[in-house]
């Protein structure tokens, strides 16, 4: 017999809870096999089978899933954030779209401009108020050529995230300045394609914006 309702919503939570672990799908998958060949002397074979194809369908849905995600975590005090974005900085090849409050870390904006110099195209979206502040790198990063806008001086943009290639995106609490690794800080880095769809959409939307004030 097809699997009920309940035994599907069962079985799907169960299934979510282990979709990391590749071998215990596998186990799983081998133990729906198992039963199936030992029910073949059912008189109702195409029963069996139809159960069997319910029990795959979950199971690959899940691992299908996991697959096409994947996400790291970091954690300041310390240096753990800074080195995760610079090591993005590093390895991007095509596209760098950098939406953040402030940058005033010389290790990140060295990466920024060495990735401008390897023929990234990059781009900045950051605060008009803090573009001005002691320490800031946006006048370095309009002397190496890399295009910045600004918001409009009366309204603050916080936004704190920057996309790679596309297809890697980090986001969080974290500021790129000199101070942020002192702070209680984190970033997510997500290679999720809708989430990445959804970012890119609005540094998009505010490119276009903020280019006519800029």
């Amino acid at each position: 017999r097809r699997l009920s309702r309940g035994e599907r919503q069962a079985l799907t939570e169960v299934v979510e809870e282990v979709a990391g672990d590749k071998s215990v799908l596998d186990h799983m998958r081998n133990e729906a096999f198992d039963i199936a060949r030992a029910n073949c002397d059912n008189p109702d074979v195409i029963q069996v089978l139809k159960w069997l194809e319910g029990i795959i369908k979950i199971i690959e849905h899940q691992r299908v899933g996991y697959g096409m995600r994947s996400a790291q975590t970091c954690f300041s005090p310390g240096e753990t954030c800074k080195r995760k974005i610079q090591s993005l900085f590093d390895s991007v090849s095509r596209t760098a779209d950098i939406c953040v409050f402030t940058i005033t870390d010389n290790d990140i904006s060295n990466r920024i401009i060495d990735a401008k110099r390897r023929g990234v195209r990059v781009r900045v979206i950051t605060d008009a108020d803090k573009c001005e502040d002691p320490g800031s790198d946006i006048l370095r990063f309009i002397d190496h050529d890399i295009p910045v806008v600004i918001d409009a001086p009366e309204d603050f943009m916080h936004n704190k995230f920057a996309i790679f290639d596309e297809k890697t995106l980090v986001t969080g609490s974290y500021n790129w300045t000199r101070g942020a690794c002192r702070n209680s800080e984190n970033i997510i880095v997500l290679e999720d394609p809708k989430l990445i769809t959804d970012f890119q959409n609005e540094f998009d939307k505010l490119w276009c914006k903020l280019y006519k004030i800029s």
